[in-house]
Formats: structure tokens, C-alpha cells, sequence
């Protein structure tokens, strides 16, 4: 069984996002209040003490479903996101 989209294929771009929206709906039904993404990556606003309980909600949803998580490129909670080019 394939386990990857393979670069090139004409119909991964609307696969990867299919999938990504089912696991934002999954995220934002464990009680998460904000998450988008783009591409991959998922963005999550939360109130101030709230912050901890979206990111393990988010934790165990990808978990539950075997979506690997880079721990490296999980930031947060802070107030200003530092992108790099």
C-alpha cells in the first residue's frame, strides 16, 4: 500500500487538501476554537489559557490518526511568529 503522494501526480494537490481539511474539521471537533491551514501546516489562535489544551487536542488528533508531527516546528503560545525565509 502506498503511503505517500508521489511529486508530480496530477491529483496529489487536491488529495493533500482533502485530507487536510478532514483533519481540520477532526481538530476543530475536539474543541479546538480556531485552526486553518495552509498546505501542511496548521495555525491555531486560542484565548489567552487556552493555548494548552488546543495544542494537545491537536496533538492527540494527529496521533489517533498516525499523522506524524514535527515537535521542531511546533511554536507556541506567543503573541509574534517568527518566519524564516
Amino acid at each position: 500500500m502506498d503511503t505517500r503522494l508521489p511529486f508530480g501526480l496530477w491529483s496529489a494537490p487536491k488529495l493533500l487538501t482533502a485530507l487536510a481539511d478532514a483533519v481540520q474539521w477532526l481538530i476543530k471537533e475536539k474543541g479546538v476554537g480556531f485552526c486553518i491551514h495552509y498546505l501542511d501546516d496548521y495555525l491555531f489562535i486560542e484565548p489567552p489559557g487556552a493555548h494548552a489544551e488546543a495544542l494537545a487536542a491537536a496533538t492527540q488528533t494527529l496521533a489517533e490518526l498516525g499523522i506524524p508531527m514535527a515537535p521542531d516546528k511546533v511554536e507556541g503560545p506567543v503573541t509574534c511568529l517568527t518566519f524564516w525565509a
